[in-house]
C-alpha cells in the first residue's frame, strides 16, 4: 500500500493527548484522503511525524484536521483542535492546517 509522511512542526513543546484521529481531507472537495489514529503518529519534542496511508496528489490542496485531544502542551491542557473544512462553509476559511502537495525530484547520488 502506499503511503507518505507528514511532518507537523510546532512552535512549543508537545506530547500525545487522550486519542483520537487526524484526517487529510482534498480540499476544497471535501473527500477524505485518509484517517490516521493518534495511536500510530509518531510523537516528538516539537514534532510528530503522521504516517499517511496514502500518496498525495501533485498540486492538489490538502486540508489536516483532528479531533479533540490529540495533541497536548506539556502542561497537559489540550491544543486547539484542527477544524472540519465542511463545517465551515464553501467560502469562510477554517482555522486548521492547510497544504499543497508537491512532487519531490529524486537525485542519486
Amino acid at each position: 500500500a502506499a503511503s507518505t509522511n507528514l511532518l507537523l512542526a510546532f512552535t512549543e513543546p508537545i506530547q500525545a493527548g487522550g486519542g483520537g484521529d487526524f484526517r487529510v481531507t482534498r480540499h476544497p472537495a471535501g473527500t477524505v484522503l485518509a484517517t490516521v489514529a493518534a495511536a500510530d503518529a509518531i510523537f516528538f519534542p516539537t514534532s510528530i511525524i503522521l504516517p499517511v496511508p496514502a500518496n498525495f496528489e501533485n498540486g492538489q490542496t490538502y486540508y489536516l484536521a483532528s479531533d479533540a485531544d490529540v495533541i497536548r502542551d506539556l502542561a497537559g491542557a489540550a491544543l486547539p483542535t484542527l477544524g472540519d473544512p465542511g463545517a465551515c462553509g464553501a467560502t469562510a476559511p477554517c482555522p486548521g492546517w492547510y497544504f499543497e502537495a508537491q512532487a519531490l525530484a529524486r537525485q542519486d547520488v
